[in-house]
């Protein structure tokens, strides 16, 4: 009965994050909990597989913006974690992030920042310097230390996973992007916007070629990240909109109070204006987005089934990652 019952919550599990990757919350989230109910009642209230569903069950009311039941879900997978699988443990250091990130969300930065300092240290140590998931937490980190404005050790950090992500996952890897894209972003908060035009454009490159819908959605927060930036340069206002609607196109496939459809319709306004008023670029008169660069590691982490390790999911950020993850971060 255990093997049987565990399994169907697995099969229900794989499914809601399937529907979650169409933009299917709802439908995700009912499944989520028909998953979690059925592991609880199989596995008792204390399990990894129990603190695996919280987070997918979190990663789906999060997408909804039901973000403080998905902060709580992330809290409770990480104490979860932390009993059953030991702190010093690739499952713990991502629902660290998990949590971090929404923490983050709540512009608690320095409660935020312990997190991702942890698991950064958490990976180093159970790992290579070179893995995957130390680039992740790198990106998570570096992204946040860009909103706290301390740009110095945001671009090193963000080098550093652009360089491991490169030599260990090929140069046309999704999670590549994902660190271009938030290298585009730093450098587009410190107004270099002819580097990050760059950086931009190589992450919506890499994300139109890659397959399934998660490259979809992250190629669309490229074209608005792309578009914000070349708001900014002269000239440059009739590209700008494009890529908005380009967007936008797969926005509206979003449920309808969805963030980032609510965000590109409020930047493809502010093109319009700026366009009907005869200025050339934006020149810091729109309102600045509160999280420009969410699609690269920020709040993107791909849904891991109970039965995979949270290592392998962590590193799948976009997002999304994030991100964006929330890098998206479509870090």
């Amino acid at each position: 009965m255990y093997f049987t019952n565990s399994r169907v919550a697995a099969s229900l599990s794989k499914l809601a994050s399937l529907l979650e990757r169409q933009g299917k919350y709802k439908e995700s989230e009912e499944m989520q909990r028909d998953a979690l109910r059925i592991y609880k009642k199989v596995l008792g209230d204390e399990h990894a597989y129990v603190a695996s569903s919280l987070t997918n069950l979190g990663s789906a009311l999060e997408n909804q913006g039901k973000y403080e039941e998905a902060e709580k879900n992330y809290s409770d997978a990480l104490q979860m974690y932390k009993k059953t699988s030991g702190v010093n443990n690739p499952d713990t250091a991502g629902a660290m992030i998990r949590l971090a990130s929404a923490i983050e969300r709540r512009q608690e930065y320095d409660e935020a920042e312990k997190l991702y300092r942890e698991a950064l240290r958490i990976y180093k140590k159970m790992y290579q310097v070179d893995h995957p998931n130390v680039a992740l937490s790198s990106g998570f980190l570096a992204a946040l230390l860009q909103k706290k404005k301390e740009y110095e050790e945001a671009e090193k950090l963000n080098k550093e996973a652009l360089r491991i992500r490169t030599k260990k996952l090929g140069k046309e890897h999704p999670d590549v992007a994902a660190s271009c894209s938030n290298m585009g972003s730093l450098m587009h908060s410190q107004g270099r916007y002819d580097e990050a035009e760059k950086m931009h454009r190589e992450a919506l490159r890499i994300y139109s070629k890659a397959n399934g819908s998660q490259q979809t959605y992250a190629a669309a927060i490229s074209r608005e990240n792309l578009a914000r930036t070349l708001m900014q340069m002269k000239g440059r206002l009739s590209e700008a909109l494009d890529l908005t609607e380009e967007a936008l196109q797969y926005y509206e496939k979003l449920e309808d109070d969805h963030p980032r459809l609510l965000s590109a319709r409020a930047l493809k306004a502010d093109i319009i204006r700026l366009n009907a008023s005869g200025l050339e670029t934006a020149s810091g008169s729109t309102r600045k987005k509160e999280e420009e660069n969410d699609g690269a590691e920020e709040g993107s982490f791909a849904s891991k089934e109970p039965t995979d390790s949270a290592s392998k999911s962590i590193s799948k950020a976009l997002d999304a990652d994030h991100p964006g993850a929330k890098e998206t971060s479509p870090v």
